[in-house]
């Protein structure tokens, strides 16, 4: 049987690593906090040049080069949602996640 002394060292051992790994998960959700903010910003600063790509490719509807922009445009818009989604449910994941 283990004595108290040992028994409360690694208690106080456990709680450490639980302090540390806290910590990095708080540094972790800081940086998923500026990822956040920089995908929230781009709707506004891009969104008049996805207009443009859409004008130009109905425009020129024979025109790969309008038609591959538009796909391109398209499959960024696609990642670009499917990590905004991704990036809130992490900062939400680790806000769910109490003392």
């Amino acid at each position: 049987m283990a004595e108290y002394d040992e028994i409360k060292s690694g208690l106080n051992a456990i709680s450490s690593e639980i302090t540390k790994a806290r910590s990095l998960f708080a540094r972790a959700r800081a940086i998923m906090v500026d990822a956040e903010a920089i995908l929230a910003a781009m709707p506004g600063k891009w969104s008049s040049l996805g207009s443009e790509i859409n004008a130009a490719a109905t425009a020129n509807p024979n025109d790969d080069n309008y038609q591959l922009a538009k796909g391109e445009k398209d499959k960024l818009a696609i990642n670009f949602q499917s990590l905004k989604t991704y990036a809130s449910a992490l900062i939400a994941a680790h806000d769910g996640v109490t003392e």
